[in-house]
């Protein structure tokens, strides 16, 4: 696979605002979870996050969900404690971004954590979520304009370190 390289992006990392979930589900389970619980619609990405740091590579489903009418977009990457490292390990990360996408996710965070196989979910901090650094790429994947081509896929390398 051809690794990538994205210039410029539109947003920082910092316009984002990310939760953490605790769950033994499944990605896609867990996506119906969500939408029965808040009524909104996942859609799962055909490219997933690839990361090939360390001697093992692994690829990270991820799901997402636009709201008609309003200025937010949301995601669901599939963790598995790689992407974010950090104790105890998210099993996923739910990342919000547009106005007022910390006040939204935390919101939703009230009726997850009602959800019987979500042992734990928060709200990281800032400090946190600036370590993030592929957060930006979710943002250039939509499903109106996918500006990397439908084979591509996010890459990190020991390079990117």
């Amino acid at each position: 696979m051809a690794k990538r390289e994205i210039i410029a992006f539109p947003s920082e990392i910092n316009d984002f605002a990310v939760a953490a979930l605790h769950t033994i589900e499944k990605p896609e389970r867990l996506a119906w979870l969500i939408d029965n619980a808040l009524s909104t619609s996942f859609w799962l990405s055909s490219i997933p996050i690839t990361d090939t740091r360390g001697k093992l590579s692994s690829e990270h489903p991820f799901f997402n969900f636009k709201p008609e009418n309003e200025d937010l977009e949301f995601w669901l990457v599939s963790d598995a404690g790689r992407l974010f490292n950090s104790k105890p390990k998210a099993d996923y990360l739910l990342v919000a971004k547009g106005d007022n996408a910390k006040i939204k996710l935390e919101m939703w965070l009230k009726p997850l954590n009602l959800v019987a196989s979500i042992s734990l979910s928060y709200i990281l901090q800032e400090i946190q979520i600036s370590k993030l650094i592929w957060l930006t790429w979710l943002e250039t994947y939509t499903t109106e304009n996918n500006i990397l081509g439908k084979d591509s896929s996010l890459l990190f390398t020991d390079e990117q370190n």
